[in-house]
């Protein structure tokens, strides 16, 4: 059993309450036992700005509070309501929580809309938040475990594993502030695959292969504010959490430095060690929390795991320059030399399909591998077609075609193609 303390703040105590209420649902016959709150905003708010005016004079008392003990935080956008927090928003509350409390993973509601697929394939990493969800996501199943079935975005983690995970990650940090990071991570053999935005995150005062985590929260864009002074283990903890922004949102989305299990399928299919109609394989291969991973792929690939450190990551990873310069797998040495899956994997709702009911689209990631496939059900308003499809995303929603109505795919340019 999975013990997880969840608190939710917003400026409405009855619409987190409701929020509240879902989660719990969606967590009913799992293996985690929450404890799901509505938290004390204005609370909340006076404990962090405290802390930032005692901690900017250099009195850093650790001190534990009930918002330190957090394993998962959860936060509304707009907080204009209430008198006591309109001028903040829940972007801004993000920052103070990551800063001035030792609480785990954060999530923001809302800031970019309710029920919103980013086409970016990651989640916005301007903030200081480490995932944003729409409200009317925030009890898809998909968030809190596996299995899922209906609309779950692969970009998503599973909750509360990178809840737990995060703290393994401040441990990395704690006692390396001032050591390069990929060095440290062991992804140095990879930098000059790097895509651009990575590199742009990465850079400030010193290049990114010589960026420190201290260098990452000093002086990159991922930095505090210059006046916030924080002792070195609150310094982990926003390296831990910025870090895991940019592996996860904008190195992973790329699929081109590290590949996750899917992708690395879909290009390479012979590496599949089973049948590859086997579909129970091919849906063990989609959960982001398979624990067997590495029995269902040939032996030769267990080399090119990103393992050692693999809990900075919402879902398994490989090294994709190690796996696509090795002459032993059969598509590496003879690209058209084995079958291509009938089925692509769709990343909008997280498994394979068939081809027929998949939509293809540009994703906004740097090339090679923009092209993707989304299931898009309301791309047709076809009701039979949402009926054929049923079978493929099992376990589903009542009515798939409802599940899949509202929500926005964005940006639109990336559906024109």
């Amino acid at each position: 059993m999975t013990e997880l303390s969840i608190q939710i703040f917003d400026d409405a105590s009855d619409i987190a309450e409701g929020w509240s209420n879902r989660i719990q649902l969606a967590l009913e016959n799992t293996t985690i036992d929450a404890s799901i709150q509505v938290g004390d905003l204005v609370a909340v708010l006076d404990t962090v700005r405290q802390r930032r005016e005692e901690w900017r004079s250099g009195n850093w008392t650790r001190s534990q509070q009930p918002i330190d003990q957090l394993d998962v935080a959860i936060v509304d956008y707009d907080l204009l309501d209430n008198p006591s927090t309109s001028d903040t928003t829940g972007s801004r509350l993000a920052y103070l929580l990551r800063c001035f409390t030792q609480c785990g993973f954060i999530v923001v509601l809302n800031e970019y809309g309710s029920n919103v697929f980013d086409l970016r394939l990651g989640s916005p990493t301007a903030g200081f938040a480490d995932s944003h969800i729409g409200d009317r996501q925030i009890s898809n199943p998909g968030l809190w475990h596996t299995p899922f079935g209906g609309y779950r975005p692969w970009y998503w983690p599973v909750i509360p594993r990178a809840a737990k995970n995060f703290e393994k990650c401040v441990e990395d940090v704690i006692g390396n502030l001032d050591l390069p990071i990929l060095e440290t991570l062991g992804l140095e053999s990879v930098i000059e695959w790097l895509p651009r935005r990575a590199i742009e995150f990465l850079s400030g005062r010193e290049s990114p292969r010589r960026t420190t985590f201290r260098h990452l929260i000093r002086s990159t864009e991922a930095r505090v504010d210059r006046r916030d002074r924080l002792p070195d283990w609150q310094l982990a903890r926003v390296a831990a959490s910025r870090l895991g922004a940019l592996l996860n949102s904008i190195i992973l989305p790329e699929q081109s430095v590290l590949v996750d299990a899917p992708h690395l399928v879909s290009r390479l299919p012979s590496v599949i060690r089973h049948d590859s109609d086997g579909t129970d394989v091919w849906s063990r291969i989609c959960d982001p929390l398979e624990q067997g991973i590495d029995e269902l792929l040939v032996d030769d690939l267990k080399q090119y795991r990103f393992q050692t450190k693999s809990h900075w990551f919402w879902r398994p990873v490989w090294l994709w320059p190690k796996v696509s310069g090795d002459s032993a797998i059969v598509e590496v040495d003879d690209p058209w030399s084995y079958p291509a899956p009938t089925n692509v994997f769709c990343e909008d709702v997280s498994r394979f399909i068939p081809k027929e009911f998949a939509r293809n689209v540009n994703a906004l990631v740097s090339p090679p591998f923009l092209k993707r496939f989304i299931c898009n059900l309301k791309w047709e308003g076809d009701k039979s077609r949402a009926t054929r499809i049923e079978s493929h995303l099992t376990p589903v929603a009542e009515d798939v075609s409802q599940e899949f109505a509202d929500i926005e795919y964005v940006p639109q340019s990336a559906l024109s193609f």
